[in-house]
C-alpha cells in the first residue's frame, strides 16, 4: 500500500527555502552562510565544475581542484560572487538518467557516505520491496 504523502516529506534544504525569501533578505543570508562556497577554488581558476550528484563528479572535481566539491546550485555560487560567477566558464556532467535513479536509490539503500536525509530515504524506499524493482512495482501498482 502507499505511504501517506507526509511520510515521503523530508526537511527542506536551505536552498530550497531561499528562493522563496525577498531578494533584499535572501541575498544577503547567502552571501553570509555561503561565504566560503568558492574557497577550494583557486582565485585563478577559469571555469566551474557544478556538481550534480550521482554523475561522477567527486572524481571529476578531485581531479579538477585536488579535492571533491559540494553540490551547490548555480545560484549560491551566483550570490556569493556574482562577478567571478559570470566571468567563469560553468559545466557539469549528467547521466543517462535511468541508470542515475538506480545509482540514487543503492545510495540511499546503503552508502556508508549517505546523509540523514539520504538514509531516511533508503528506511522508506525498504517499505516498498527489498529489491529495485520490487521497490519500482510497488510505486507503479499500488493505490
Amino acid at each position: 500500500m502507499m505511504q501517506r504523502k507526509q511520510d515521503l516529506s523530508f526537511p527542506p534544504l536551505a536552498w530550497d527555502i531561499y528562493p522563496s525569501l525577498p531578494a533584499l533578505i535572501r541575498w544577503p543570508l547567502l552571501r553570509m552562510r555561503y561565504r566560503n562556497v568558492w574557497d577550494p577554488i583557486p582565485a585563478h581558476c577559469p571555469y566551474l565544475f557544478l556538481h550534480v550528484p550521482k554523475t561522477g563528479g567527486t572524481a571529476l572535481a578531485t581531479q579538477l581542484h585536488g579535492s571533491g566539491i559540494n553540490h551547490y546550485p548555480w545560484w549560491v555560487w551566483s550570490a556569493v560572487d556574482a562577478e567571478r560567477f559570470r566571468d567563469a566558464f560553468t559545466f557539469s556532467v549528467i547521466r543517462e538518467p535511468a541508470d542515475r535513479f538506480v545509482s540514487v536509490v543503492r545510495h540511499c539503500l546503503g552508502a556508508p557516505r549517505a546523509s540523514a536525509a539520504e538514509k531516511q530515504a533508503g528506511t522508506i524506499l525498504r517499505r516498498y520491496g527489498s529489491s529495485i524493482p520490487e521497490m519500482c512495482d510497488a510505486f507503479l501498482t499500488d493505490e
